[in-house]
């Protein structure tokens, strides 16, 4: 893999030159050069190593360089090195090296650019585990996006991956859940009710109320009425995120880990510890022995163990069943919980690097550009059935990764519907699309390419669009390393959108099918491996990818 080679190339050099010192090699970014930038690769090292080396980055640039330079191997796969701007260090590829690249994405196609970062380590995603009160908005469905896809890029790495929905059915919520559908049943059945002040007023409510047979004798309490309304709940939950290509490997019901005493065992083994504590007739986590602004009630004065208790125990389950690190994928509305939660993992003698929490900003509608209400007067919001319906699962999912967790996002439901290259996902796929009805014209005039085929001649690939298709081609393996590091599947959003727009530009400029018999099909091949990264990309996002549109 071309990007990783490069990165050996320098890391081997630099250790090598005894005249530099250098013992240990940072971590350096490299980089497709923009097509205003004189070069194909770019990297950071020299900033990152100035102050290691005492002198100013465009120093260590070149410090660099001419160790780099000093080396056969350098000439087989760089043409030339410059140092650019104030310490940027741009390579120029050889062909050569951009045809083999080309030639080990079609021969390798979907193991192409496989990587073992993971090494069978296992990681568990937590993500939307949405309370069972109401069917899911459009910010479960970032939530749901960011992590899906997550799963799937470190699953393409090597890591043992399981998705699972934690199902908070117990609490203060739940109750009030139970006790809103059924007052609603008594009022369906004509009794005259007073609605408790802070139940859950949406129509469906009423709607779930509707579905209780009529015959419920022996079942008035409010247990059966919350159980029953969770069912439904969790039914249309399902129902969406199978929709939305969500597939969890495990529902984790809350109330198994009272089942279980798993929460009392918890709590004693925290008090062994020396970390909790009692004041007041409650329970308290000595979290600011963390970094945490104050302590927390794990058992209020009334002997009911608080939502917290049952956080701290859940993610104690989650290292007891042999997870190597735990990511939870949260809305940006649970940002006051994240350091309680950290601090019980360091209280339970796990490191903090054990545990990744992810929050993802809201999400704006707007259609035109015009915003758009996100919720009722009764405070229904925006369904993400709601959406998937209007706009397709695949635009759904693209537009939920647009921008990375930590960005703000205005999803645009007349764009998302676009059939323009003005629609992001659309103007993808169609470059998917394209390249299959391209490939059938071919074999409609006689050519049928064959990759195994050794006697295509890749040198006749020559124009700057054909060798840009080829660099951006090549760095894919580098964008899944930079999406596992960062823990963000936007990167590749955005990684297949410049592919496409690159796509676009060489279709609109040179014909594939000329007179030359042999540039057909070196042009089929370069095809042939833009389609297999289309697709392997779009994958990894959830995403179809479409032979016609």
């Amino acid at each position: 893999m071309l990007i990783e080679e490069i990165r050996e190339l320098i890391s081997g050099r630099l250790r090598k030159d005894k005249k530099l010192g250098i013992t240990q090699v940072p971590d350096f970014s490299l980089e497709v050069c923009p097509a205003e930038i004189e070069g194909d690769i770019s990297t950071n090292i020299a900033f990152i190593m100035a102050k290691q080396l005492k002198v100013s980055p465009p120093k260590a640039g070149k410090l660099i360089i001419d160790t780099i330079q000093n080396n056969k191997t350098t000439g087989e796969i760089i043409q030339k090195i410059e140092l650019a701007g104030k310490g940027f260090i741009n390579f120029f590829i050889t062909n050569e090296k951009l045809y083999k690249e080309l030639l080990e994405i079609c021969r390798k196609e979907n193991d192409y650019g496989k990587q073992d970062i993971g090494k069978g380590k296992k990681i568990q995603i937590e993500f939307v585990s949405a309370n069972p009160t109401g069917p899911l908005h459009i910010g479960h469905g970032r939530g749901a996006a960011i992590g899906d896809s997550l799963a799937r890029i470190l699953d393409s790495v090597g890591y043992d991956v399981k998705k699972e929905y934690y199902i908070n059915n117990r609490g203060k919520q739940i109750d009030l859940l139970g006790e809103s559908v059924k007052a609603r049943y008594k009022e369906l059945h004509g009794e005259k009710i007073e609605f408790p002040d802070d139940g859950y007023k949406g129509e469906y409510i009423k709607s779930i109320a509707d579905e209780i047979l009529d015959d419920i004798k022996g079942k008035e309490g409010t247990q059966f009425f919350k159980e029953f309304a969770i069912n439904h709940i969790l039914g249309w939950i399902k129902r969406d995120l199978r929709d939305f290509d969500v597939e969890y490997d495990r529902w984790f019901v809350e109330s198994d880990l009272y089942k279980q005493n798993e929460v009392e065992n918890m709590i004693e083994e925290l008090k062994g510890r020396d970390f909790i504590y009692e004041e007041n007739n409650a329970l308290w986590f000595k979290s600011t022995a963390f970094g945490d602004e104050k302590d927390r009630v794990v058992v209020r004065s009334d002997k009911q163990p608080t939502y917290l208790a049952s956080d701290i125990t859940y993610h104690y389950d989650k290292f007891n069943r042999g997870f190597d690190k735990l990511i939870d994928i949260w809305g940006a509305d649970h940002h006051g919980y994240v350091k309680r939660v950290q601090a019980s993992i360091e209280a339970m003698g796990y490191s903090p690097e054990a545990l990744k929490i992810i929050l993802y900003q809201l999400v704006s509608l707007s259609r035109a550009g015009k915003p758009q209400p996100m919720s009722t007067r009764s405070g229904e919001f925006v369904t993400l059935k709601e959406v998937i319906d209007e706009v397709g699962k695949d635009a759904c999912r693209f537009f939920f990764l647009i921008r990375g967790a930590n960005s703000h996002l205005d999803f645009d439901l007349e764009l998302a519907k676009k059939q323009s290259p003005d629609n992001p996902v659309y103007y993808v796929q169609y470059a998917h699309a394209r390249i299959c009805s391209i490939f059938k014209e071919a074999e409609k005039s006689g050519y049928r390419l064959r990759t195994e085929d050794s006697n295509v001649d890749l040198g006749l690939l020559k124009e700057s669009e054909e060798l840009n298709l080829i660099k951006k081609l090549a760095y894919f393996p580098e964008l899944i390393a930079l999406s596992v590091r960062t823990y963000d599947p936007h990167w590749v959003t955005s990684y297949v959108q410049e592919l496409a727009k690159i796509f676009h530009n060489y279709y609109q400029k040179h014909r594939v099918i000329t007179e030359n018999k042999d540039l057909i099909f070196a042009r089929l091949f370069l095809l042939q491996a833009v389609k297999i990264i289309l697709r392997k990309s779009l994958y990894l996002i959830g995403v179809n990818a479409p032979e016609r549109m």
